[in-house]
């Protein structure tokens, strides 16, 4: 009897020419990319298939990872900004009124801190930490806004007063934003993975029946779903996991190299 399920994953590997993976799922329980996942990439890439990293990670966060495996670009910013061998194929920083906004709004109600994070440079006050990866971090008390575009800005909310005038006002704005505890992360609206994704496609030439995305997260959701082929590891959260075609063991277990291994090499 024909196994139709094998049949129908061997026509998907044969059609693969670029995989996309957000970095945790290539993280080991150490949060390193191991010389295991290394050496999968590394034939990947002598295979000829093109790999994109992926992140909700800044652009200088991501440089020792994408040498490691060998990337051809990456989606930084959760999609925000997306960058290639061949140059810039996606961008889309806050617009000035409303990451203007959003700092006036902190400072008038007292956050704990605030940070703008541009492409080259970020810019910190008192009360929160920079992020690791930038060459430059200046301290600022965001009296006047950066003429620098920004990507991302990250609040440490003070107060539950506080978190409602900003909800308040993102429901106009309807920027991309992550919550977790007291910290806000605001990102344009359009900063997505799929939106970055179809945008290099279109450069390319390629088409969606051509990727194989890994996911773990739920900004990972949409991607997965318009993937041809999308796998999530078993320790994705649920909605990533639902929203792909397949499981591969745990990212803390090399999971998504065991399966670019075992299916596309």
């Amino acid at each position: 009897m024909v196994d139709y399920f094998c049949v129908i994953r061997e026509v998907r590997s044969l059609s693969v020419q670029l995989i996309t993976a957000e970095l945790s799922s290539l993280l080991d329980a150490d949060g390193r990319i191991s010389p295991y996942t290394q050496d999968v990439f590394s034939r990947l890439n002598a295979a000829g298939i093109r790999f994109l990293l992926c992140s909700t990670q800044p652009l200088p966060a991501l440089g020792p990872y994408c040498e490691a495996l060998q990337a051809y670009g990456s989606l930084s910013f959760n999609g925000g900004l997306g960058v290639s061998d061949s140059g810039i194929f996606y961008d889309q920083p806050l617009t000035p009124t409303n990451a203007g906004g959003i700092v006036r709004l902190a400072r008038q109600n007292r956050a704990e801190g605030i940070v703008l994070l541009g492409k080259e440079h970020c810019w910190y006050s008192e009360g929160i930490d920079a992020p690791a990866g930038y060459a430059e971090r200046i301290p600022c008390d965001f009296s006047q806004m950066p003429t620098e575009s920004a990507y991302e800005i990250d609040i440490e909310l003070a107060n539950s007063t506080l978190a409602a005038l900003i909800e308040s006002a993102n429901a106009k704005c309807k920027m991309y934003c992550f919550r977790s505890g007291n910290r806000r992360r605001y990102l344009h609206k359009l900063a997505t993975k799929e939106s970055a994704l179809n945008a290099l496609l279109q450069t390319e030439g390629l088409s969606w029946k051509q990727v194989l995305s890994f996911g773990m997260d739920h900004s990972d959701t949409e991607l997965l779903a318009r993937s041809f082929s999308s796998v999530a590891p078993e320790d994705a959260v649920t909605a990533a996991r639902q929203a792909a075609e397949e499981l591969c063991p745990a990212a803390t277990a090399d999971g998504v190299a065991h399966y670019i291994e075992n299916n596309i090499l």
